[in-house]
């Protein structure tokens, strides 16, 4: 999640990592809730989507930004374990822009974790012929709903 569209000017505020074999089995997965270095950018539209509260980050002890990407380099030698990872995301040109723009606060780049080709899961989709829109739309209104739940209180999330 973001505190908005532009990548360099909005922030990542929470990051999730999963690492698969190749048969898709789970190996390891990461977590993390960032706190913005600028939450003062937040978008009306981001902060309806994520529910982002610079206070409540802070509450639910956000990582700072070094310590996420110290977090996420650490995570992925451990897991990695030398072998060649594969960048998968849904929205693939969004999501490393962004992932880009975090680790460069550190003088770091995604690529020296992944490989250079990323796939992008709504094209491999569209390829079978699933239609993308209409399962995009459920996975939005499936989190918006989510966050509209954490918001009154009904859905307490892990470590809280």
């Amino acid at each position: 999640e973001t505190t908005g569209l532009v990548p360099g000017y909005h922030e990542m505020i929470d990051a999730g990592f999963v690492y698969t074999d190749l048969d898709g089995k789970v190996v390891d997965q990461l977590f993390l809730r960032i706190q913005p270095e600028f939450p003062e950018r937040l978008s009306p539209g981001a902060q309806k989507v994520t529910g982002f509260d610079a206070a409540r980050w802070k509450s639910l002890d956000a990582l700072s930004t070094h310590e996420a990407i110290r977090r996420i380099f650490e995570f992925h030698q451990r897991v990695a374990a030398g072998k060649h990872v594969l960048l998968t995301t849904f929205n693939s040109q969004f999501d490393t822009a962004f992932l880009d723009a975090l680790l460069r606060r550190e003088n770091r780049s995604w690529r020296e974790m992944y490989h250079y080709f990323v796939l992008d899961i709504p094209s491999m989709a569209w390829a079978l012929g699933i239609n993308i829109m209409l399962f995009a739309a459920a996975f939005v209104s499936f989190l918006i709903l989510l966050n509209s739940a954490r918001r009154a209180g009904s859905l307490v999330q892990s470590g809280e």
